[in-house]
């Protein structure tokens, strides 16, 4: 179907997962790469995890069908994000950087571009992200961010509650 990275999937995965929020994710880190959305979580209870995947994937869904029709001028028919996630439980602090730096690097290495971090990602929040690519990134860091793009990031992202993910990732 081309790129997920639109400012109109944006706004549906905007309003996604605050629905998703209700059953208890939160979203600490994200990226949204051309064909899949990357995700740092934090989770209090297994059941939280499954019920609010299940609402996020529900509701991604029923966009992408949609577009799918629109695009082709017939109906998707079967399952949209079954099968297309891979958890990973992350316990230590550096498997919790090396992560952080996988996911806010690579939309750039996938469009082959040094554009990033951009809005499609919890960067405009995420005040640690300049330090956290340091060792990767060559370039000065000059971007800036509106404040519509810090104000939807917002919306999607909860604060960090475990140490592992508020400072851990540092040591």
């Amino acid at each position: 179907m081309g790129s997920i990275r639109h400012p109109e999937f944006f706004k549906v995965f905007e309003r996604s997962s605050l629905r998703a929020k209700r059953f208890g994710l939160r979203i600490i880190h994200f990226a949204i790469l051309n064909h899949k959305i990357q995700l740092l979580v934090e989770i209090k209870k297994q059941e939280e995890l499954h019920m609010s995947f299940k609402s996020l994937n529900t509701s991604l869904a029923i966009h992408l069908k949609k577009k799918y029709f629109q695009l082709h001028g017939q109906k998707h028919h079967g399952p949209v994000l079954l099968g297309r996630f891979q958890m990973t439980v992350l316990e230590d602090p550096q498997g919790t950087k090396d992560k952080m730096k996988k996911l806010y690097l690579e939309a750039a290495w996938e469009q082959k571009k040094r554009n990033y971090p951009d809005h499609f990602s919890s960067a405009p929040i995420f005040h640690d992200w300049q330090a956290l690519l340091q060792e990767e990134w060559t370039e000065d860091f000059n971007h800036e961010f509106t404040g519509e793009e810090i104000k939807q990031t917002k919306t999607i992202c909860s604060l960090p509650q475990f140490w592992l993910n508020q400072s851990g990732w540092k040591s």
